[in-house]
């Protein structure tokens, strides 16, 4: 497993170039109690041309990398390891995972860091969904169990179950689901505190990079709004089909009352993770490291940005905004 980030503190925007600030990208891998840098560049563009100029060598001896969600990382992972795009690699992953077969041996798996989603999800809900913040903490945790399941089919009764919940108008009807998806959460072996709080340094930072991200995020918003556009990677996926299907399925199943008793319900909410999490979810579930790190049931970016803050403050001793000479 390694872990590919990016920083943009550490170097000084030259005066004759025009760009935003200068990235630093490391990727490293924990090798015993060592964290060990594989390889480090430093760019003035945030992008997949640039990106992709680091991964033009072949790194044979890894099966997984973590990523933040970074579609510039991640379309830049699949173009020079994997040779396909996102559809390409969700069907290739689909395929396996509904046949049960093993993953191929030549696919590099992408993982999305597990705080990260966490802290995206939620940042997401507030904003979008801001008279569902008393039931914030109950939707995160049922997108955490989803997030740690490792089986496939027990990922599929935990999104039904989750789905079921937040459509039922009823507070007693909704009872059962509620039981229901915490005797699943038992059965997957997950706590029933799913803590995904890390120390994330540079929250501005980070902020900031999330900004000129959303610039390739596939245009998510405009994917939500306009469900029926099939040019899109939202509908191409596989696993978009897969859940869709169970999502209009319960919603056809489940009465409308206007006697609205359930605090969880929010068909909107219910919408949003059908349409934006779960076409991607083998890139932040936990459904495929079983096969690649055993007894692993999430991965994150702390080891990268431990690296990084290393280089900031035991090497660098603090300075930021250095000259690019002067840092290399």
């Amino acid at each position: 497993v390694v872990h590919f980030d990016a920083t943009g503190s550490v170097v000084r925007k030259p005066y004759n170039i025009y760009c935003k600030r200068i990235m630093y990208y490391a990727l490293v891998m924990k090798k015993g109690e060592s964290i060990i840098s594989i390889a480090e560049m430093i760019t003035s563009e945030h992008d997949i041309l640039s990106i992709s100029i680091l991964l033009k060598r072949k790194w044979p001896f890894f099966k997984v990398v973590v990523v933040d969600w970074s579609w510039a990382l991640i379309n830049s992972l699949m173009n020079e390891w994997n040779r396909c795009n996102i559809r390409e690699y969700l069907e290739r992953i689909y395929s396996s995972l509904d046949k049960g077969t093993p993953i191929e041996d030549t696919l590099l798996i992408v993982h999305t860091c597990c705080a990260h989603f966490m802290k995206r999800v939620s940042s997401y809900i507030q904003k979008k969904f801001p008279k569902c913040i008393e039931i914030k903490t109950f939707l995160l945790e049922c997108v955490a169990i989803m997030l740690m399941s490792t089986q496939f089919i027990l990922l599929d009764e935990i999104f039904e179950e989750f789905i079921t919940i937040l459509l039922k108008p009823e507070e007693e009807k909704s009872q059962i689901n509620i039981i229901r998806l915490n005797q699943l959460r038992i059965k997957a072996g997950i706590s029933d505190r799913t803590d995904f709080e890390e120390n994330r340094e540079d929250e501005e930072e980070e902020e900031e990079e999330k900004k000129e991200d959303e610039n390739q995020d596939f245009e998510y918003e405009n994917v939500f709004i306009n469900k029926k556009n099939e040019g899109r990677i939202f509908n191409a996926s596989p696993f978009f089909r897969r859940y869709n299907y169970k999502y209009v399925h319960l919603k056809e199943r489940i009465q409308e009352s206007d006697n609205i008793t359930n605090k969880y319900y929010n068909p909107e909410i219910a919408e949003y993770i059908t349409y934006k999490l779960m076409p991607f979810v083998p890139m932040w579930s936990s459904i495929l490291l079983s096969q690649i790190v055993p007894n692993v049931a999430r991965l994150s970016n702390a080891y990268v940005e431990s690296y990084f803050n290393v280089v900031k403050k035991d090497i660098l001793q603090g300075q930021v905004n250095l000259k690019i000479g002067r840092f290399i």
